[in-house]
């Protein structure tokens, strides 16, 4: 964890501590990954580094899933913390495809059209990226001319699907618009909290979005100490929209 993630080596074990000394104290299973989960800033530095040499590389998730942990009989669902069905739930990645075949994903995945889901909080609806240039539209994934005055980059206000659990207060959603700098840097360039993102777009570039949320809705899954896990969390990552 330390010399590939740039995390804590045991950051991830002493989380879990609660769901093996007193169980129904911490959050539902279900939302244990909120315990641990955090970006690491490695992945992203090489990332920034190959979109700025001009290499369109897909941003994905996934997640380890072992369900090799020590089952722990008292989890208020007996099921392993670790468990399959728990656990490849956690993260999705979300695809817009010309047709819903194994061909369509396929072509879909290699243009970098989509975005990277923490699906433990909530499934997203109404999610788009996309930027006006003149009379195209540039989708994310996609290449297009940058127009100067008349391009403007777009992103929506997602919201929870109604399936989604929403039995505390409304969360605070964060919309975040970032560019790669020459050298990898990333610059924000504006961001809209808990509202539609409209920018007019002042210069060329590769350009991502970023959807952090504070989970309020989960409050009353969140065990005796729900502050603990209501700050922002990623909830909505991008991949880039190039504008040449």
């Amino acid at each position: 964890r330390p010399d590939w993630l740039g995390l804590d080596p045991f950051g991830a074990i002493f989380s879990l501590i609660p769901y093996i000394l007193d169980p129904l104290s911490a959050p539902v299973p279900d939302l244990a990954a909120l315990s641990f989960f955090e970006l690491n800033d490695n992945y992203f530095e090489k990332w920034n580094t190959l979109t700025d040499e001009g290499i369109h590389v897909t941003g994905t998730v996934g997640t380890d899933s072992h369900q090799n942990v020590l089952p722990i009989p008292s989890l208020v669902d007996n099921e392993r913390l670790d468990g399959h069905r728990r656990v490849l739930r956690w993260f999705s990645n979300h695809y817009l495809v010309s047709d819903v075949t194994v061909d369509g994903v396929k072509e879909a995945v290699k243009a970098g059209r989509g975005w990277i889901v923490t699906e433990v909080i909530g499934s997203p609806v109404g999610m788009d990226f996309y930027a006006d240039a003149g009379a195209a539209v540039v989708g994310v994934g996609d290449t297009g001319a940058f127009v100067p005055g008349a391009t403007t980059i777009h992103v929506p206000l997602p919201t929870l699907h109604p399936d989604s659990p929403q039995d505390g207060p409304a969360p605070q959603i964060t919309i975040r618009l970032k560019r790669v700098l020459p050298g990898g840097m990333v610059y924000l360039e504006i961001e809209s909290v808990d509202a539609p993102l409209d920018f007019a777009a002042s210069v060329a570039g590769a350009y991502r979005a970023e959807v952090w949320i504070v989970p309020n809705h989960l409050t009353p899954y969140l065990g005796i100490s729900p502050s603990l896990f209501l700050h922002e969390t990623p909830w909505i990552l991008t991949n880039h929209l190039y504008l040449e």
